[in-house]
């Protein structure tokens, strides 16, 4: 069986969210206290039960959530 790279098979339950292979690297790069788990082979999917409003906000403008990276500076940005 093939494995599709684009599927979410990673789970960060402190960001809610799941992660492809790719993605797990960044992810794991720069929320390094966040455990990341792996989708086991019987499909089953760890539960979040809450969702963590504690979002990474941008250094030089406090307001701002960090929603993009850039692959040049190796960082990660807000819009502004």
């Amino acid at each position: 069986m093939a494995i599709n790279v684009n599927e979410g098979r990673f789970h960060c339950q402190k960001c809610s969210k799941y992660v492809c292979d790719s993605c797990v690297l960044t992810h794991n790069k720069f929320l390094k206290d966040r455990a990341v788990t792996a989708k086991g082979g019987d499909d089953n999917w760890p539960v979040t039960k809450t969702v963590d409003d504690t979002l990474e906000f941008c250094e030089e403008h406090s307001t701002e959530q960090l929603t993009m990276f850039c692959e040049d500076h190796d960082k990660l940005l807000c819009h502004l």
